[in-house]
């Protein structure tokens, strides 16, 4: 590998997010992204009535952009689906229920498989990335503009 190669795989390497803290470039003063905590989950735990889910998500994270001007903070759950393995990022989510493995959307209800440990890959990085664009929020939090 010549030096020129070298020198635009660490350039492209550098800009590939690690974790999700990496994914807000600007306005970091007003937002910030990252693993919801215990007390953030359990703030969002309510019964849901057992049904059909949509799905089952496999390796799990329930992350939390905080909006801090405004006081608030909406969670979306990261995972793969269980029939397909593909990656997924929720709408928001409303309520989980860890007794009987639910969470509840403003879309859908999925079950809940293992979860996840520590930082979301970078496949779901990107995701998140792609989904924040489509939703409106991406060019204001400076996230990477991905094609997913």
């Amino acid at each position: 590998m010549n030096t020129e190669s070298k020198n635009t795989g660490e350039q492209f390497e550098a800009l590939l997010p690690k974790l999700l803290d990496d994914l807000i470039r600007i306005n970091r003063d007003q937002a910030s992204l990252g693993l919801a905590t215990s007390e953030e989950i359990m703030g969002l735990h309510h019964e849901i009535i057992p049904r059909k889910p949509k799905e089952t998500l496999n390796d799990w994270r329930l992350i939390a952009l905080h909006i801090k001007p405004l006081n608030q903070t909406q969670f979306f759950m990261l995972g793969y689906l269980s029939f397909t393995g593909t990656p997924r990022i929720t709408s928001d989510v409303r309520h989980i229920d860890l007794d009987r493995g639910l969470i509840m959307t403003r879309n859908s209800l999925y079950a809940l498989g293992k979860p996840g440990e520590g930082e979301p890959h970078l496949e779901h990085l990107l995701l998140v990335c792609a989904a924040f664009h489509r939703w409106g929020m991406g060019a204001v939090l400076g996230m990477l503009e991905v094609l997913y």
